[in-house]
């Protein structure tokens, strides 16, 4: 039987998106075919928002990719800077892991920048001929794996 592992990317940029995929976290952690990696980014980071990102670690999660601070205010300029520097950095990630399926949720301008990112990321990339396999996650949702 061949054994297929899914690699999930899941990005947060704050309490709010995490506090919600706390549940789904905690159930593909303990799944053997999903292999999870959360990319902490925006609010998660910064000093002067608490640097939630311990909280994901506490909770017992491990931070695959953190990104840099990259808040640089709250004007149109400082926006669409972090905006910018927020797509270029995760863009490396996206090209470097190639995973299988990304989680994104969230409506402020950092997951925004990211979903950008996965658009271009994976427009460019071929995925191989792959076998199929149906694996249950997160209750009675099931996802199509292919391997």
């Amino acid at each position: 039987m061949v054994r297929c592992i899914m690699r999930i990317a899941v990005l947060t940029s704050s309490r709010a998106d995490y506090s919600i995929y706390l549940p789904l976290l905690k159930k593909l952690k303990n799944e053997p075919q999903f292999e999870l990696q959360i990319i902490a980014f925006g609010t998660h980071v910064s000093g002067d928002y608490g640097m939630t990102k311990t909280a994901i670690t506490q909770d017992g999660f491990n931070i695959a990719h953190a990104l840099p601070e990259f808040i640089y205010g709250d004007q149109p300029k400082d926006i669409v800077k972090s905006m910018g520097m927020t797509t270029i950095e995760i863009g490396k990630i996206f090209e470097m892991e190639r995973y299988d399926l990304i989680f994104a949720l969230g409506d402020r301008f950092e997951m925004f920048a990211a979903v950008s990112a996965a658009t271009a990321v994976w427009r460019r990339q071929r995925r191989r001929p792959r076998q199929s396999l149906w694996a249950a996650a997160a209750g009675a949702a099931r996802v199509k794996v292919e391997c």
